[in-house]
């Protein structure tokens, strides 16, 4: 494998550029989002046919991510959150990308490294479609015989990007070793430590994060400040315990989309973090527990605005019990 150069920052601070109020930006970013996923299930046809790839479209759509992200990232992490379980694998890669995209600026990573890390979340698992589909849509556990063909996908994706022109090391890492783990039990070459990649290792934390706060046709899906636990526990086993560190910081306790309850008795989605403190700024109220009903959609501060006090206060995770009303996040944004 290639060795990959760590991150080095372009003297541009993260996330700066022409940034633009969420509302606005989340026009552009629905946009982005559909077009991320409409190409890469055209891609997926072309890779089970036997066609070829169009890279050079797929780097494109790079771009576009990282300006939306650029612009305000939390539009497209909020985007990133609504998901069909029938489109499940291409929303999947799309949402890597996206991460990966927001940590790479998070962490200063020149914009030639983020535009990379991006393509390689977006083409980290077309490996799968190589393999037969009643494997790869089962519901039911894998049979040992049967994980044994999913350990090949990592190897089947570098076999195709080895095949496509301008890929780089960076991008070929990302998609090849985000199935490896920390202490070596990984695959499909059981890498050890530092010797994943760094982008092998952040693509592992947020292909984690990502399959398990989203909805499948057979698994459900676990509030984001859980699967954060969840990670947190799994350093130095599965994932690199600074790498951990440092995603958990990004994305914060309580990540965008993050279901929440207020001091008010006001349950509602976290829309914004704060920049400095990663902790939630704006949430967009939808109910009242107290009450029991539904509330018109409102944004409240948490932080102080303009010289004005927050207007509620944050009292924890809300995780709705079997009688709460479903409250549907894509609606509200």
């Amino acid at each position: 494998m290639s060795n990959v150069a760590e991150p080095t920052t372009d003297g541009i601070p993260p996330g700066k550029g022409k940034p633009r109020d969420f509302e606005v930006e989340l026009i552009s970013a629905r946009a982005i989002h559909q077009k991320a996923v409409n190409l890469l299930r055209g891609v997926s046809l072309n890779v089970q046919n036997q066609a070829p790839v169009d890279y050079s479209a797929v780097a494109n759509c790079s771009q576009l991510i990282q300006r939306s992200l650029d612009r305000n990232a939390d539009a497209l992490i909020c985007v990133g959150r609504l998901r069909s379980p029938e489109n499940y694998i291409y929303e999947h890669s799309v949402n890597v990308a996206i991460l990966l995209g927001n940590f790479g600026l998070f962490l200063g990573m020149k914009s030639s490294m983020i535009s990379e890390l991006i393509t390689g979340g977006l083409l980290h698992d077309i490996g799968m479609m190589l393999i037969p589909q009643r494997i790869r849509d089962k519901t039911d556990k894998l049979t040992p015989d049967e994980f044994k063909v999913i350990r090949q996908s990592p190897l089947y994706c570098e076999s195709l990007l080895r095949d496509l022109p301008d890929v780089s090391p960076l991008t070929m890492t990302v998609a090849t070793q985000n199935y490896e783990n920390f202490d070596g039990s990984g695959y499909p070459y059981g890498l050890k430590g530092k010797k994943i990649s760094l982008y092998g290792r952040m693509a592992a934390v947020v292909n984690t994060y990502d399959a398990m706060t989203v909805d499948r046709f057979h698994k459900g899906a676990r509030p984001p400040a859980a699967v954060l636990k969840t990670i947190l526990q799994l350093k130095n086993t599965r994932f690199d315990p600074e790498v951990v560190t440092r995603f958990i910081t990004c994305m914060g306790v309580f990540p965008v989309g993050s279901l929440v309850e207020l001091q008010s008795g006001k349950i509602g989605f976290v829309m914004k973090l704060a920049a400095k403190t990663r902790q939630p700024a704006v949430v967009r109220t939808v109910f009242h527990i107290g009450r029991n009903e539904h509330l018109p959609p409102e944004d409240i501060w948490l932080e102080s605005r303009l010289g004005a006090p927050p207007q509620d206060v944050l009292r924890g995770p809300f995780i709705p019990g079997e009688k709460f009303p479903a409250l549907d996040f894509e609606i509200y944004i």
